[in-house]
């Protein structure tokens, strides 16, 4: 095809390396390079550099108002690998690989690699890479996914367990201690007690009209940024944790996750008189860190990670006091309306998250059940500050609404994708499919 705006070698080069010598399309994710079989010296290729709008008219996806030097470069191009690329180049093809879907493969892949979100030095902040679940929880069949600085999932309620549950295992002893695989022949599933307000709480089973059967064991293998992999395998009756194929004696945490628990409430303003009142001891306890971590947090963390400019101090090295930005005095957290004071929860899980990376790797895990009567607009600020701000720890959300509000370009979003205990993928949404009501077919489902 005559007038053809081709990549250049280097532009071939750059396409490759940022995708991380990998196949950008999430279903495929086969590596494009390796060691030649016809000589030890040399190695094989095994990928192409597509373009995401075509190199010449008449080609899938041509975009006229495309100057030659864009059309060309880097920005539109993806980098698959042979047979991928064969596909997404045929013009037949064009309806199921439109434009957005290209890039948003891409934009995923180089989240995934580092390369483009963060530098090898940030990328150390993010310390969960994959997790791989086997027949455990609902989930039937096996499915990998793959973590960024910030990731979303809406629909883990058909799961037994949340995403962010499931990254628990592999932090706390007693998360650990009582995973178990589903039993196969019932008709119902215990999801738990729910907190609707203060001291009121919804225990939540769900009858099914046939018995259910699971896989006699499953599986949970994580992937860490160390490239450092442990399996925790399950049964009915018991669970173990593997480094390999070794199994190790005792549980040790693998993991350093700060939590947004439920029931904050009755956690924190425990004591039955104003003399009894304790938040630094009830925060130490809602987050499980020492009462001394918690004043650092208040006290040490600086105050320009704050998300909703919020100032504390304070009253008797027990009582905490909150100025929020449109009030000129200081007020005990418990005289906070119920959206006050989850946009505190939040403020204060960030602020223990940015002191406990300080030590080690950090991911914050939010269900966002436990904070349900934060508004969309504090979601969504939430949201964008993550993104924008990036902050020195991972955050991985279960949301159980989908977002109406915010504007994001880099968070990897997934929709669990099947029924009631029996989710067989997750989809890769771009932020306009995860904010909509129904998912469109399954773009993306890996």
């Amino acid at each position: 095809m005559a007038n053809r705006d081709d990549f250049t070698d280097k532009t071939k080069r750059v396409l490759a390396e940022r995708a991380g010598q990998q196949c950008s399309n999430p279903n495929c994710g086969h590596s494009t390079a390796g060691p030649s079989d016809a000589d030890s010296k040399k190695s094989t290729l095994l990928g192409k550099a597509a373009h995401i709008t075509a190199a010449a008219e008449g080609g899938p996806r041509y975009d006229a108002k495309l100057t030659s030097e864009e059309r060309k470069s880097p920005e539109n191009g993806i980098w698959l690998c042979a047979e991928c690329a064969d596909r997404v180049d045929k013009k037949e093809n064009e309806h199921q690989f439109p434009v957005e879907l290209l890039k948003h493969w891409k934009q995923f892949n180089e989240s995934v690699t580092g390369t483009d979100y963060a530098s090898l030095q940030d990328r150390a902040h993010y310390p969960v890479r994959k997790l791989r679940i086997v027949d455990f929880g609902g989930v039937i069949g096996d499915i990998t996914i793959n973590f960024g600085a910030l990731t979303l999932f809406y629909g883990t309620s058909k799961l037994n367990q949340s995403v962010c549950d499931l990254l628990r295992t592999f932090s706390e002893r007693e998360k650990f201690e009582q995973t178990r695989q589903p039993r196969s022949g019932v008709r119902s599933w215990n999801y738990g007690i729910i907190p609707i307000v203060e001291k009121i709480s919804l225990g939540v089973t769900v009858l099914t009209s046939e018995p259910r059967y699971f896989a006699e064991a499953g599986k949970l293998h994580i992937t860490l940024s160390d490239a450092k992999d442990f399996v925790v395998r399950t049964t009915t009756d018991d669970v173990a944790i593997f480094v390999g194929d070794a199994p190790l004696p005792v549980f040790s945490p693998v993991l350093n996750i700060v939590t947004i628990r439920k029931n904050f409430e009755s956690v924190v303003f425990s004591g039955d008189s104003e003399e009894e009142f304790d938040d630094i001891r009830g925060l130490s306890t809602f987050f499980g860190v020492s009462v001394k971590e918690i004043r650092d947090c208040i006290q040490g963390v600086a105050s320009d990670i704050s998300l909703f400019n919020y100032n504390y101090k304070l009253e008797n090295e027990s009582n905490l006091l909150i100025k929020l930005s449109h009030n000129r005095d200081f007020l005990p957290i418990r005289v906070l309306s119920s959206g006050e004071l989850k946009r505190f929860i939040l403020d204060m899980a960030i602020r223990v998250a940015t002191y406990s990376s300080r030590v080690r790797p950090t991911v914050m895990t939010i269900n966002q059940s436990y904070i349900s009567s934060l508004d969309a607009r504090g979601w969504a600020d939430f949201l964008e500050w993550v993104e924008k701000s990036r902050p020195p720890f991972q955050v991985v959300a279960d949301c159980c609404y989908r977002p109406s509000e915010g504007d994001l370009s880099r968070a990897l979003c997934y929709d669990a994708v099947g029924t009631d205990m029996a989710v067989t993928s997750f989809g890769l949404r771009t932020w306009a499919e995860f904010q909509k009501a129904e998912s469109e077919g399954a773009k993306g489902v890996i």
